[in-house]
Order: C-alpha cells, then sequence, then structure tokens
C-alpha cells in the first residue's frame, strides 16, 4: 500500500469473495467511485482522478467512467509515459473467455491539450501474454508536435527522436487509427494484424535536417501502417517557393 499509495473515493461499495483472499477467479463487486488512483510500479499502469461505476463478477461484468482532469501512467508501453486528459467517458463491459478476459469498449470519447476524439473496440487480457486487440479511434483534433509521445517502446529511438525535433508544427482534424492482432506480433510485419494511422495534416512545419531550409505550409496525408510512415503532401513550400507534389518515407520505424 505504501508503494502504490492508493487515492480516492468509493461512495458505495460491496465487495464479496469465497476462499482466503479475493482473486480475479472468486469476486463480485458492485461500486461507485470518485478520484481514484494509484502509483505505477513497475511496468504497471498508474492512474488519477478515476471515476464512474462499476458492476459484476468474475465472469462479466460492466462498468461506465465519468472522470475530469484523468492521469495516466504507462510506463511499460511508452517512453513519456504520463498522460493527462481534461476529460474522459466510457462504458463497457467485460467477459471470462477460455484463455483469460475480454474488455469491451462499446464506445469512448475523451480530450486532452493534446488531442480529442472518440474510440470503441476489445481487448483480451491474457496471463503472461500482451493480449489480442481489435481497437479503431477517430481524433478530429490532434496536435502534430505531440506525435513523438505516443510512439510505444518498440519504435526506434532514431525515429521517435527526429519526430520530436522535425516536426516543428502541423495539427489534423481528421485521424483515423486501427490497431487490430495478437500485440504479441505487433507491428505485424509478417502480417496477422492491422496497424494503421492515416492523418490529414494541415499547416505543418518539418525541420528535416539542421541547418537545411525548413519545409513550410505542408497539407498532406499522413500514413503509418505496418513499421513504415509514408507522407505525401499536396502543398508545401522552401523558401518560398511552392512544392507540389512531395512525397517521403520512411520504410523502417523499428
Amino acid at each position: 500500500l505504501q508503494t502504490l499509495q492508493p487515492q480516492g473515493r468509493f461512495d458505495d461499495l460491496s465487495l464479496r469473495w469465497k476462499g482466503a483472499e479475493p482473486g480475479l477467479d472468486n469476486f463480485s463487486i458492485a461500486a461507485r467511485f470518485r478520484g481514484l488512483g494509484m502509483n505505477a510500479v513497475d511496468a504497471q499502469p498508474g492512474l488519477a482522478n478515476l471515476g464512474g461505476r462499476i458492476e459484476g463478477d468474475a465472469g462479466a461484468g460492466v462498468f461506465d467512467i465519468d472522470s475530469k482532469q484523468l492521469q495516466l501512467d504507462l510506463p511499460g508501453l511508452f517512453r513519456e509515459p504520463a498522460f493527462a486528459f481534461d476529460s474522459v467517458q466510457a462504458r463497457g463491459s467485460w467477459k471470462k473467455t477460455p484463455r483469460g478476459r475480454r474488455v469491451t469498449l462499446d464506445g469512448a470519447t475523451f480530450s486532452s491539450p493534446d488531442m480529442a476524439g472518440t474510440a470503441k473496440g476489445q481487448y483480451e487480457l491474457i496471463p503472461g501474454h500482451p493480449g489480442v486487440i481489435d481497437l479503431t479511434a477517430r481524433l478530429d483534433r490532434a496536435e502534430g508536435t505531440a506525435v513523438h509521445r505516443y510512439f510505444p517502446k518498440r519504435i526506434g529511438d532514431q525515429t521517435v527522436n527526429w519526430v520530436k525535433r522535425g516536426v516543428v508544427a502541423g495539427h489534423s482534424d481528421d485521424v483515423q487509427l486501427s490497431l487490430k492482432g495478437d500485440l504479441a506480433q505487433f507491428p505485424f510485419e509478417q502480417g496477422g494484424g492491422v496497424f494503421r494511422v492515416e492523418a490529414q495534416v494541415k499547416e505543418a512545419v518539418i525541420d528535416y535536417v539542421p541547418g537545411w531550409p525548413r519545409i513550410e505550409d505542408i497539407q498532406a496525408r499522413l500514413l503509418f501502417q505496418g513499421k513504415t510512415m509514408e507522407v505525401s503532401a499536396s502543398q508545401a513550400r522552401i523558401y518560398g517557393v511552392a512544392l507540389s507534389p512531395v512525397k517521403a518515407v520512411i520504410p523502417d520505424l523499428i
């Protein structure tokens, strides 16, 4: 408890279990809560200001999340693990499967300084395994200068550092994400899954090599697929001279 530093409040709580102590296979719970949180420990996620309700047992259950100023800490997935959300609303359920548990996200809306959008999908939690996911999301606001923060750790340092330094400006009001497959095989170089992020980028500025002139006023389609990044610009300027069309590819982000 001293390590996790739990915080928050339960307005209603009913917890039952069979056996010596509660576990994932023998519990039932019904609760309303607000401000829940705990520290991240090693690769285990941390959070703060989680509010909502939960009801169910080891076999199945439902949840609703309604949180303001929610904070997530995901050290197992990201180099910069702390993320802050102005608001998160979500509803879903869980159900026991032969391999573990499947969490279904019926719908979610979220807003942060970096982005705002919606998401839905499923994630099967399998003990000793990264899990299996089927997730779609759409952003109607995304800041280009924050992109590097959302690259998972498996993306190479050289790529992440280039994006962090080189993307000087830019935003999008149309970003679509598809992530589907066994996460042990991510980013699905040999097939068997889908990792695709497509964005229509506006007013971007790229400082691609220090000391070289920057490319400005970029209007482009940005595509991440598997381990490849592709930028197809319909408009750009360099030293005030119009460039059209321009295409750039990073074939191996790993």
